[in-house]
């Protein structure tokens, strides 16, 4: 259940109520989400047509091959110099062609990206619109209220004449 203000606490305005509003809102914070995601995709279909540097290492024991020992076990033999093997590498690749696949993909990703931020901003619209109307149904009932004290009061000093 939502919090309730204290009756004397200051009553916020409608910038403040719609900086909360469009700060905290979860549909919002999804849409942003979302929006960087499609960014985020970007970056991927660009990292595609970059260089790419491999580096490669392997260490371990190394064996012969199997053999049978005194007792007719089947078992591994051991290399003679040294029981370790260490080798390692590095490899550059770069996308020369790919016939358009890269930046088609990179292409459909800004598009995306550019809808997720439209959503976004409907999204921000959408709740600071709701936020603003409620804001104003509540300006208006406190006036409706107040209207009716002063009536009330005022049909009471009548009666007492």
């Amino acid at each position: 259940m939502p919090e309730q203000p204290a009756p004397n606490a200051p009553r916020q305005t409608l910038q403040e109520v719609l900086e909360r509003a469009i700060a905290n809102h979860p549909q919002i914070e999804l849409a942003q989400f979302r929006a960087e995601e499609s960014r985020q995709g970007i970056n991927v279909a660009a990292a595609a047509a970059r260089p790419q540097l491999d580096l490669r290492a392997n260490a371990g024991h190394s064996t012969l091959g199997a053999g049978y020992n005194d007792e007719g076990f089947l078992t591994r033999t051991r290399a003679l110099n040294g029981n370790m093997r260490v080798d390692g590498g590095i490899s550059l690749r770069q996308l020369i062609y790919d016939f358009g696949a890269t930046s088609n993909d990179f292409a459909r990703n800004q598009r995306q990206f550019d809808a997720r931020r439209l959503e976004t901003f409907d999204k921000v619209e959408e709740i600071g619109l709701r936020v603003v109307t409620a804001y104003m149904r509540i300006v208006e009932t406190r006036e409706i209220v107040a209207a009716a004290d002063e009536n009330i009061a005022a049909l009471r000093r009548i009666a007492e004449l």
